[in-house]
């Protein structure tokens, strides 16, 4: 368990070259604990280590759309950043 009054970020870093690479993690359990109440508010952060030709491409919005799919709880509480580096 993670808890903390003064937890204000959290951050994930990833690496996959597309949206496949994404399925391997438990989303669900990702999303059920970032939705508990002591979540609210916060900012959650994932880098993704895309290919460098992944970059401001198309696949680049698919990753975003597709993390951003997999936590609907969280989403409405809290802040939500995906980047490709």
């Amino acid at each position: 368990d993670l808890q903390s009054p003064f937890l204000r970020e959290i951050t994930f870093e990833l690496e996959t070259p597309d949206v496949v690479g994404l399925q391997g993690l438990d989303w669900a359990r990702i999303d059920a604990e970032l939705s508990k109440r002591e979540f609210i508010g916060i900012t959650v952060r994932f880098y993704v280590n895309c290919d460098s030709w992944t970059r401001g491409s198309k696949i680049e919005d698919e990753i975003r759309e597709d993390i951003t799919n997999k936590l609907p709880g969280f989403k409405d509480r809290g802040t939500l950043r995906v980047s490709c580096i």
